[in-house]
């Protein structure tokens, strides 16, 4: 069995969500599940027991799982003692994520891809907010961004997408919207609806409100939220449904569940995003790393 395997087993042991699960694993769920599915058949037993909106952990699974953690710490550890060989007296280059878990979950892989690719390339990578983000690259505090899309319009900022996010209506449990496999945007007509970014991200709030006007839904049934937490917590109270990409917290409370939303509402896609005239050799190693684990979504740059 891959390494590999063994890692999406660990995330869903710790996420207990398939959704959220392999939206850190960057894949799509149906595949997840699938290797999932796979790695437990190559065991002989279950690890994980589902139901239609909980996952648990076997008796079985808990005997197995530390032993599989185990075996994955000690892989890497070699692995890092291989890296550390390779990156000695290198220069650093930094790192930063403006979204989590997301960002910092891609710069692990991506620290495990340079290994396996045998790239000399040492990073220190950190949080970095929104707001400071830009000029954090601007003042050369960091070599590289993990973030949400950024205007083209900054100067000498270059970037490749590494996933396109996908768009969940986020309904209140109570509300029958929720028992929905999937919504289109005439579905919210009549309901409040909960756009959120006003302050961290003002022109993707602006596109939002607009289309969502442009399509019908009326100005009064829009509520206004600062951030993807507080709209969240909005749902949660039944106060409406909030429209929010897939990223790490959109399943962290119980009372609500997110349903694909069909539609062209203005979407996020995460990039990693460097100055251009930063022609560092190490840089130039990490985005081969980067657009390696990014995939087929990582090749043309955005």
């Amino acid at each position: 069995m891959e390494i590999e395997a063994l890692r999406l087993l660990l995330i869903l042991s710790r996420t207990l969500n398939f959704t959220q699960a392999s939206a850190l694993a960057f894949m799509s769920q149906s595949a997840f599940s699938r290797r999932i599915s796979q790695a437990e058949d190559s065991f002989g037993v279950k690890l994980f027991n589902r139901t239609t909106h909980d996952v648990s952990i076997t008796p079985e699974g808990e005997k197995i799982l530390p032993e599989i953690q185990k075996l994955v710490s000690l892989y890497d550890s070699i692995l890092s003692d291989c890296h550390a060989l390779a990156l000695s007296g290198a220069k650093p280059i930094h790192i930063g994520y403006s979204v989590y878990p997301f960002g910092l979950g891609f710069c692990m892989k991506v620290e495990k891809k340079l290994a396996e690719m045998n790239l000399p390339v040492k990073a220190d990578v950190s949080f970095v907010s929104f707001e400071e983000s830009i000029k954090a690259l601007e003042d050369g505090r960091i070599d590289g961004l993990v973030s949400v899309d950024y205007p083209h319009s900054v100067e000498k900022l270059s970037s490749i997408r590494v996933q396109k996010s996908k768009t969940y209506a986020v309904v209140n449990c109570l509300n029958p919207l929720s028992r929905r496999e999937a919504l289109g945007i005439d579905d919210l007509k009549g309901e409040k609806i909960i756009i959120s970014g006003r302050k961290s991200m003002p022109a993707l709030f602006a596109a939002r409100k607009e289309y969502l006007i442009s399509s019908g839904i009326e100005d009064e049934a829009i509520i206004e939220a600062d951030t993807a937490r507080e709209a969240m917590l909005m749902a949660s109270r039944g106060d409406g449904i909030t429209i929010l990409n897939e990223e790490g917290h959109i399943n962290t409370i119980d009372t609500v569940k997110p349903v694909p939303l069909e539609s062209g509402i203005a979407e996020l896609d995460f990039v990693f995003s460097w100055l251009s005239d930063n022609s560092s050799e190490s840089l130039g190693k990490y985005i081969e790393a980067v657009k390696a684990v990014a995939g087929s979504v990582g090749k043309g740059d955005v």
